[in-house]
């Protein structure tokens, strides 16, 4: 196969240019702007080419029947260094708290010979502490608010409602509501599995309604107006897979 040589082009000299007429220089400057324009589109073309769902934005979707094939297993590759962690690196670990929430004494009452020890001192106490959750349990407040007749004008006062209160015989707590957000936004997971999560954790069980109107409550009024002119939008269906026809990769 021969060899493909690339010319390299060059400017036409001055002098050549200067006895040129004018209309023909005009006519070269000409053309050199329109190269020039061609090969910034080209290589703008170039790499709208090369871009696919690995280097850019685009969707696996798109890739087509040009997606790279994807050898089994993991792809990473040996860096050389120790597992663990590496000079200079500020771990973390459980420290002793010198004021722990919690105290329990385990004495030592009989020896194994049977000798009674439960009227002896101790020689020293060796301290063992536990770092965990504790269990977790609904706690349900009742709030009794006093109503009073004044015996002057006769005005009835009632005692005002505790802060995050709306005046319902029973509501959700600012806590639990908190909770459910959190892991319906946050963590994204769906609502069904949010409710399983939480009769988990607490033991009560929350209705799918429940968590879409503490959702409903807390959504400002700019994100509520979107969603209302999202909704009155006609759906437009459009296709996230790509197929092959007659050459082309179409549905991109």
């Amino acid at each position: 196969m021969k060899e493909e040589k690339k010319e390299v082009q060059q400017k036409l000299p001055e002098e050549v240019r200067d006895e040129l007429p004018e209309e023909a220089q005009e006519y070269i400057k000409k053309l050199e702007d329109q190269l020039k324009k061609a090969e910034k589109e080209i290589e703008k073309l170039n790499g709208l080419l090369l871009m696919n769902s690995t280097n850019s934005s685009k969707p696996p979707s798109t890739d087509g029947l040009l997606k790279k094939s994807v050898i089994p297993g993991s792809q990473r590759k040996k860096s050389g260094k120790k597992p663990g962690g590496q000079p200079g690196h500020k771990g973390t670990t459980l420290v002793p708290v010198l004021l722990p929430d919690e105290i329990i004494l385990h004495p030592v009452t009989n020896c194994i010979c049977g000798q009674d020890l439960s009227l002896q001192m101790a020689e020293k106490i060796e301290s063992n502490q536990i770092f965990d959750l504790p269990p977790i349990k609904i706690k349900v407040t009742e709030h009794r608010r006093e109503v009073k007749t004044c015996r002057c004008c006769h005005t009835k006062i009632t005692a005002p409602l505790p802060a995050g209160a709306n005046g319902s015989v029973v509501q959700y707590g600012a806590n639990i509501r908190a909770l459910s957000m959190f892991l319906m936004h946050r963590h994204l997971i769906p609502s069904r599995r949010v409710r399983e999560i939480v009769c988990e954790i607490v033991g009560h069980k929350l209705s799918i309604g429940t968590l879409m109107c503490i959702d409903h409550d807390l959504i400002c009024p700019e994100q509520l107006h979107a969603n209302n002119q999202i909704r009155c939008r006609p759906v437009s269906g459009t296709r996230l897979s790509s197929d092959w026809w007659d050459g082309t990769l179409m549905g991109q």
